[in-house]
């Protein structure tokens, strides 16, 4: 599933308008979850060739991509955290 996810944010880093960007490449992650010799032939390719923004593009793609924070926000289950704070009961002073 990472494999066809990288590989579909890869085929789709150098098209330039961002929603089209973005569009792209959830399609064609889904693309190559069906297809998954293409997904790792893509991902090969471009680490061989990678550069700094490429690298920092596909590490940030989750929190980057409105998609897949939208998605991940409905899959994510939603819980509250609650903390309590229990202090013991002080001491009795023995000095007096």
């Amino acid at each position: 599933m990472l494999t066809a996810l990288d590989a579909g944010f890869f085929s789709a880093y150098n098209v330039k308008p961002l929603w089209l960007r973005e569009v792209l490449s959830l399609l064609l992650s889904v693309y190559y979850m069906f297809h998954i010799e293409d997904a790792t032939i893509i991902t090969d390719k471009f680490r061989k060739a990678v550069d700094v923004y490429a690298l920092r593009y596909s590490w940030e793609k989750s929190g980057q991509s409105a998609a897949l924070r939208f998605i991940t926000g409905l899959t994510k289950p939603k819980t509250k955290t609650i903390k309590v704070a229990l202090a013991p009961p002080p001491l009795p002073n023995k000095l007096k």
